[in-house]
């Protein structure tokens, strides 16, 4: 079974309303990892993966065989104009922790850009690429914090993590590098939420241009180390 981050921007409820036109139906993602796992995708299978929906008319290619990151296949989701969402339901949780292996070919454009926690269709906290330099950014209920640029066309590693509040200590945190060592957690923002996640979406419902390729995701209520497996 297949199972699922950057400048951070707050238009959390914009991100939220774009969404809806996806379709908000529960697809029940097992643990399918072992009890570290609620997802475990590393993009092996053909089409779309059982338990994800993806929607827009840009690209999204699960197949995608010509210069994968893991394996033989990664995803990938390259926009012209155009948007292009994954999603996956998981269990509703308080705390949420994520990684994936990412690569960026540029992007430019307006709009909440690569990875959210979301509770269905309303967005909580997310990551995302600005249109300078793939300046990446952790959004949180109203907060921003800018945390530094990727570069095009190298591979890195990405965690994020989102930890519930009771009304103004909720945190969204993200950190990343080329070695697959995780660093300590040095960028975090604070905000309102008191909502818990229980949908990961990546890609963009807005008109971006670019494109991205995505690998090895994997997403827990607990913590994901260094290198996971």
């Amino acid at each position: 079974m297949r199972a699922i981050l950057l400048s951070l921007l707050v238009a959390v409820s914009a991100y939220g309303q774009a969404f809806t036109a996806l379709d908000p139906a529960w697809l029940g993602q097992e643990n399918v990892s072992g009890p570290n796992y609620l997802v475990s995708e590393d993009c092996e299978g053909t089409g779309t993966p059982s338990g994800w929906v993806s929607s827009g008319s840009g690209t999204i290619d699960w197949d995608y065989a010509t210069d994968p990151l893991v394996g033989s296949q990664s995803l990938q989701l390259a926009f012209s104009a155009a948007s292009a969402t994954v999603y996956t339901n998981v269990p509703s949780s308080a705390n949420y922790e994520a990684y994936f292996k990412l690569r960026h070919s540029g992007i430019s454009g307006t709009g909440p850009l690569l990875m959210a926690f979301a509770n269905g269709t309303t967005t909580i906290g997310y990551l995302n690429f600005t249109s300078t330099a793939g300046l990446l950014v952790i959004a949180l209920g109203g907060s921003t914090i800018t945390m530094g640029s990727l570069e095009t066309n190298v591979a890195y590693h990405v965690w994020a993590r989102y930890e519930k509040g009771t009304g103004t200590n909720a945190v969204c945190r993200a950190c990343f590098s080329t070695t697959g060592t995780k660093p300590d957690w040095t960028s975090s923002v604070n905000g309102t939420s008191t909502a818990q996640p229980n949908r990961i979406y990546l890609g963009t419902p807005y008109a971006r241009t670019g494109g991205f390729v995505i690998d090895k995701i994997r997403i827990s209520t607990n913590s994901i180390g260094s290198n996971p497996p």
